[in-house]
């Protein structure tokens, strides 16, 4: 059946090969505004609107065709016109399941995973992904659908509560639905149906009767979805409405996915498309030098200052490449911040060159993202400490950082403050210890050797020198001291 004979899909932008998605995900701020006219608030204004370019990079398309395929693949089987799936649609709409049935053909079960440390993209992505649809689409009557008249809702964004409760999670997609469709079921449904437990079974009827074609959960975390004492039940809500037919996009931190591990039935369904893993343009990994090239290339446009950027282009790169960690969202930052320094005269220089981003670096406001820029930049998970949103252990082992049981060093600190020296090297970058470094440094070095001491006294056998030779030595000692005391 072609697309034009389901109305689902009439308004819906066709895409037929993934390259098709580069143009209309692109995105600059500064498209059509003249840079030169602005005043000190205008540049100023953009600099803090919170719109930032987008260059669509390859893990963005393949996001963006994965999305799509399940998009269309899900409204092709709840095409309206199909007098069963209007029949499979009415039937749960009116009883008490809302699972889709094994032989119908009805909605698709699909899910699937993006996940990531932050401030590698994943919102942005999908922002950029959901500006190629609209809101919502209000269909006139259409007798052959069933319809006096339907609004339908392509993708319906939500984010998990901070406490992961099913409650605050059906009151955060009950609102978006009345956002969109100006209704009130975040307060209607709680006087109908008075439970959660009522309310999570109603749920999934209620984005069929709006068509929802992608409901996307964001903000997955450990915290919210594992550690929580709703976490069970909250897991089994987004599993019954996956199983309802409504294809679900989970999005979050990489430690937020571990409950999918602890059951076969779940690793298979949660993995019938592979999830998307989106890491730190890093560096010291040489197949991410396209995609930083492209991704710096949409950063440096981004410019308010009076002319352009001074220095080497090349070298622009990678100095932010490497005081980011390849984080495209600290990236950008750092490059807004070297601007703002300028225009308040923060630094002596008038545009952006190496030292404004080694100063934006180096600043103050910058302090809490710095050991995670340091850490992807340098490989070192020790700088991840404190931060339990990031995979060390993951990381640890992708980079081959993984230390023996017995092997002491693992204890060592290294926080400190690296600086890019003009044509330094990544490897020989200036080291800079704060003196809260220092002290700490000391204490680990001071708990090294206590540890060290410990674990010899466990290993050595009672005869061996090194375990009782200095104890006698003392002891001899203080026996001829108390002989001649005595005598």
């Amino acid at each position: 059946m072609s697309l034009m004979n389901n109305p689902l899909l009439e308004q819906i932008q066709i895409f037929s090969e993934p390259r098709e998605f580069l143009l209309p995900m692109r995105y600059s701020p500064l498209e059509g505004v003249d840079v030169s006219s602005l005043d000190f608030m205008g540049r100023q204004t953009i600099l803090f609107s919170g719109k930032d370019p987008f260059a669509p990079l390859s893990s963005s398309i393949k996001i963006a065709s994965t999305l799509y395929a399940m998009m269309r693949a899900s409204y092709e089987s709840r095409n309206p016109l199909e007098i069963t799936n209007r029949r499979s649609l009415i039937n749960m709409q009116a009883g008490s399941e809302v699972t889709v049935p094994v032989n119908s053909s009805f909605g698709i079960c699909s899910v699937y995973v993006i996940k990531g440390v932050t401030g590698v993209g994943k919102t942005a992505t999908l922002s950029r992904f959901r500006s190629l649809f609209p809101e919502s689409i209000v269909h006139p009557k259409n007798e052959a659908a069933g319809w006096a008249q339907q609004i339908q809702i392509p993708i319906l964004t939500v984010a998990m509560p901070d406490e992961g409760s099913r409650g605050g999670f059906i009151q955060a997609v009950l609102g978006a639905v009345d956002q969109i469709t100006g209704q009130h079921y975040s307060t209607s449904y709680l006087k109908t149906y008075r439970t959660v437990d009522r309310m999570a079974i109603q749920l999934p009827k209620l984005l069929h009767s709006y068509y929802v074609g992608l409901l996307i959960v964001e903000e997955l975390q450990s915290r919210n979805l594992e550690e929580s004492s709703q976490a069970k039940v909250m897991q089994l809500l987004l599993l019954s409405i996956m199983n309802a037919g409504i294809p679900l996009v989970l999005v979050g931190n990489p430690l937020g996915f571990g409950w999918i591990d602890k059951f076969a039935q779940d690793r298979r369904r949660l993995n019938h498309h592979t999830p998307a893993f989106l890491h730190p343009m890093e560096i010291q990994d040489r197949n991410y030098d396209s995609q930083w090239g492209q991704f710096f290339e949409s950063v440096y446009q981004h410019y308010v200052l009076v002319g352009k950027p001074e220095g080497d282009k090349t070298k622009l790169s990678y100095i932010l490449r490497s005081l980011s960690g390849g984080l495209p969202d600290l990236a950008m930052s750092l490059w807004k911040s070297a601007q703002k320094m300028v225009l308040y005269k923060d630094v002596s220089e008038q545009s952006v060159n190496e030292d404004t981003l080694k100063a934006a670096y180096t600043d103050e406001g910058f302090n809490a993202m710095r050991p995670i820029a340091d850490g992807f930049s340098h490989r070192n998970p020790l700088q991840f400490s404190g931060c339990n949103d990031i995979p060390t252990e993951y990381y640890a082992k992708k980079w081959g950082k993984t230390k023996g049981p017995h092997d002491l060093g693992i204890h060592e600190d290294n926080s400190s403050i690296q600086i890019m020296e003009r044509g330094c090297p990544l490897g020989q970058a200036k080291r800079v210890y704060t003196e809260k470094s220092k002290l700490k440094r000391s204490k680990t070095l001071e708990n090294n050797k206590r540890a060290k001491r410990e674990h010899l006294e466990k290993t050595l056998t009672e005869d061996d020198v090194r375990l009782k030779g200095t104890g006698n030595i003392h002891l001899s000692g203080f026996r001829k001291s108390v002989g001649k005391g005595s005598k």
